[in-house]
């Protein structure tokens, strides 16, 4: 299964870390896939789920290329990914059940139904724990608890 820090947390929600570049490189060295939101503003990239935060280089992003799966947060960054033809895996959505990320990953929103082949998003700890006894599991897992994924599915 995909382990994927939500915004580079491991331990649980952290509105002050997450979607920092100090989080996101402390889980991927972690050996975790880490989830990030992504803004285009004024031909630069930053980090940010409801406002920019902290801004990031393309070079910054192709260098964790593989382990990044990047939620584009407006339609500038998600039409600069489409049209440059960079290789990153990202995805676009608002309140969609899903969507598909440009390496064909099915992104599942939260609290919806998911499929082997699933890439699903948790918001609780709850969430997580009840899914070991569905009668499938995801093909991979998006969380602020990946510490607890670990323990769980390992």
């Amino acid at each position: 299964m995909i382990n994927i820090s939500h915004r580079g947390l491991i331990d649980g929600p952290n509105k002050r870390l997450e979607n920092t570049i100090k989080a996101v490189d402390f889980a991927l060295d972690t050996k975790l896939d880490v989830e990030i939101d992504v803004r285009l503003v004024n031909k630069r990239f930053y980090l940010g789920h409801d406002s920019i935060q902290e801004e990031v280089t393309i070079d910054w992003l192709l260098v964790r290329k593989k382990q990044l799966w990047v939620h584009c947060k407006d339609l500038d960054s998600a039409d600069f990914f489409t049209s440059s033809n960079i290789d990153l895996n990202f995805f676009f959505h608002q309140n969609d059940d899903l969507c598909i990320t440009s390496k064909g990953f099915l992104w599942i929103y939260p609290k919806k139904k998911f499929t082997k082949n699933s890439i699903i998003v948790c918001t609780s700890a709850n969430e997580i724990k009840k899914i070991q006894y569905e009668k499938q599991i995801p093909k991979g897992i998006c969380s602020d608890y990946p510490q607890l994924i670990k323990k769980i599915y390992t």
